[in-house]
């Protein structure tokens, strides 16, 4: 193969891999916290911290302000999975063009900043706001994420994914409360729903009187809110759409608000 310059021979090179997604396409991407397990055990309440929930809410939050397409996200533990379309119209420009490594590489780097800004906040607030060298903020180890990006052809298919990890939320719910008040050995061999039976048998403790937002997973999409501002001594109200967190309910309901929240083509 014959190139006429170094830059033409070099950016070839460099678009080999510069894959692309197929346009008006359902898009998922799916972002999830690089080694939290250890942190969370360390560092936050168990079996859900309602600081830790709200960090990733807020990442949530932060990522479908700034990602083109964005429908909504759905929150469980220390992964944001969010769905995007580019159909809304014929006019509608996809998100970063479809290009999976601009979407991967600046989605999760905007995740880990947005993560790691609202820790540093709390922390600086528990520090009356000082900063010196030896301060909780300086040894902080920055969280990370990794992000997949990929397309699936239906509706049907991008409902799946969801109800698939909520699924998984949901039974990752029920352990972790178990986990946290009954012994691993005792625990063993048991399913997700026996653990939580010996839970409330043994320690009194309901698993279904947690909140939605605990056992299912949180959705974050936009509503309609009355919001006011002053300008020149006047009170002026506007309504604005917000992205706001909600406790999910089971997916599988037939009258469950995702069911609206995935735009059919």
């Amino acid at each position: 193969m014959h190139f006429g310059t170094l830059k033409e021979k070099s950016e070839y090179f460099r678009g080999l891999t510069d894959y692309r997604l197929t346009p008006n396409s359902y898009v998922i991407a799916m972002l999830d916290g690089h080694c939290f397990s250890q942190m969370v055990k360390k560092k936050y309440k168990l079996p859900f911290d309602e600081n830790f929930m709200k960090y990733m809410n807020d990442t949530a939050s932060y990522l479908l302000q700034n990602i083109q397409g964005a429908k909504f996200a759905y929150v469980q533990s220390d992964e944001i999975s969010i769905l995007i379309t580019d159909f809304d119209t014929p006019e509608t420009d996809a998100c970063f063009s479809y290009r999976l490594c601009k979407m991967q590489s600046l989605f999760a780097s905007m995740a880990a900043g947005k993560f790691n800004q609202l820790v540093a906040i709390d922390l600086l607030k528990k520090n009356d706001g000082k900063f010196d060298d030896s301060n909780v903020v300086s040894d902080m180890k920055p969280a990370a994420f990794d992000c997949k990006v990929w397309s699936v052809p239906s509706y049907n298919e991008a409902f799946g994914w969801f109800l698939y990890r909520q699924h998984d939320c949901t039974r990752n719910s029920k352990q972790q409360a178990a986990q946290t008040y009954l012994s691993h050995k005792s625990l063993l061999k048991l399913s997700a729903d026996e653990q939580i039976e010996k839970l409330k048998s043994e320690k009194g403790i309901d698993w279904y009187q947690y909140t939605d937002g605990e056992k299912y997973g949180r959705l974050i999409y936009k509503v309609g809110t009355r919001m006011s501002k002053e300008i020149d001594g006047e009170t002026i109200e506007y309504d604005r759409n917000v992205w706001t967190p909600f406790g999910a309910t089971p997916f599988d309901e037939e009258d469950n608000i995702i069911r609206t929240l995935i735009p059919k083509r």
